[in-house]
């Protein structure tokens, strides 16, 4: 449970703006273990704005750029695709998993975008394992707080 005891003023409070709202992240919380195997899994991602643009830093370490799909539509970000299981460097013999927590399949995660995103000049970089997605503002917006 967070200070607020609600999730969404929470939401606000950590995205640091208020603008960004995480699509179906209420489950997920400190202590809790996300490994589902199975099912789908979300990134961890990292969200940055200053004058002139927003950033979103998405942790994929282990998936390569054929299997990352980014997509803004209706006002969302929508970032998916496949990361495979980590293989161990070396394997003798019959192989046996002990623990897992690298989450691995696919994934997805959907970010509901502030109405000032210029939506035409999204980029997107990976790069050391990390996807890295400039939002510019809208020119009329640029450095509006409100």
């Amino acid at each position: 449970m967070n200070r607020y005891g609600d999730d969404a003023e929470y939401m606000d409070e950590i995205s640091g703006t208020g603008k960004f709202h995480l699509a179906a992240d209420t489950v997920l919380s400190t202590g809790y273990c996300t490994y589902c195997p199975g099912e789908t899994w979300k990134p961890d991602l990292n969200i940055y704005e200053d004058d002139r643009n927003y950033y979103v830093v998405a942790n994929l370490a282990g998936t390569g750029t054929q299997a990352i799909e980014l997509e803004c539509r209706e006002g969302q970000l929508i970032l998916s695709g496949h990361r495979p299981t980590p293989p161990p460097p070396e394997v003798h013999g019959k192989l046996q998993l002990l623990h897992m927590e690298i989450d691995h399949g696919r994934f997805t995660r959907v970010l509901q975008l502030p109405p000032d995103v210029n939506d035409e000049g999204i980029e997107a970089l990976y790069r050391t394992g990390q996807l890295l997605v400039t939002l510019p503002k809208r020119i009329g917006t640029l450095g509006d707080t409100t």
